[in-house]
């Protein structure tokens, strides 16, 4: 019986988190890095695209990563609030519990009870953060290979045209 309760909760719980398609749907430029990557992963022959292409998807992500980055380091202050203000709820209650029960420890376990939901608050703004620092990740990740492509291809180009040159 507990198991089931157990399992419950936490199904309800992670519910609440937002998946990334959630964030994909909601920021246009989160979406550009997953479906960037996904063109990456689709592309059968990534040394035929045109290195115009590949300058072109590179300028828009290192966009994307300015802002991405910008926008994880937003999460990551509101999530160290939720933090913080669930910290002094929870000593507000300890508090207020101990003023009751006179067992610090009684008081800290019914408090700790009492701030769970807003724990789980906390969780889904880390999640949330996670996932735009991984956006940022992958972009820096992208555009490292977009550069070294390019540079492949010109070694290629100058490699061609001096055997082209001593022929």
């Amino acid at each position: 019986m507990w198991k089931e309760s157990f399992l419950n909760k936490v199904e309800r719980a992670t519910k609440k988190i937002n998946n990334v398609e959630y964030y994909q749907v909601q920021d246009p430029m989160f979406d550009y890095v997953i479906k960037s990557a996904q063109r990456l992963f689709e592309h059968g022959k990534l040394d035929n695209v045109p290195e115009h292409k590949l300058i072109q998807t590179g300028g828009k992500l290192l966009g994307a990563y300015t802002y991405l980055g910008a926008k994880s380091v937003q999460l990551r202050a509101e999530r160290d609030i939720y933090r913080q203000k669930m910290e002094e709820v929870e000593r507000e209650k300890s508090l207020e519990y101990y003023e009751n029960s006179e067992k610090i420890t009684l008081a800290r376990t019914q408090a700790k009870a009492e701030v769970a939901e807003l724990e789980e608050l906390v969780i889904q703004k880390e999640t949330e953060k996670n996932n735009y620092e991984h956006a940022v990740t992958a972009c820096e990740k992208m555009l490292g290979f977009i550069q070294s492509t390019i540079k492949v291809k010109q070694g290629e180009r100058f490699a061609s045209r001096e055997v082209t040159d001593n022929s």
